[in-house]
C-alpha cells in the first residue's frame, strides 16, 4: 500500500447530500435521485443524503422523485 493507505471508502450519504445542495444552490427547481438498485446499501445512502438536503432546504421530499434503473 502506498503511503500506508490500504483502503479508501466513499461516504455515499454525504455525496448525495452535497450534490443535492450544489444543485439547490444553482437554482434547480426539481431534482431527481436516479439510482441503480432498489436494494443496494450505497444507493440507499445516497438517496438518504439527497432527501436530507431537500428537507433542510424546505423542499418537498417525494418518493416519486426517486427513480430506479436496472443497474
Amino acid at each position: 500500500a502506498a503511503n500506508g493507505i490500504t483502503r479508501i471508502y466513499a461516504d455515499n450519504r454525504l455525496g448525495g447530500y452535497l450534490m443535492t445542495q450544489h444543485l439547490l444552490s444553482s437554482g434547480r427547481k426539481r431534482i431527481l435521485c436516479l439510482t441503480a438498485h432498489t436494494d443496494g446499501v450505497d444507493c440507499a445512502l445516497r438517496c438518504e443524503g439527497y432527501q436530507q438536503a431537500l428537507r433542510e432546504a424546505g423542499r418537498p421530499v417525494s418518493t416519486s422523485d426517486i427513480l430506479y434503473g436496472d443497474g
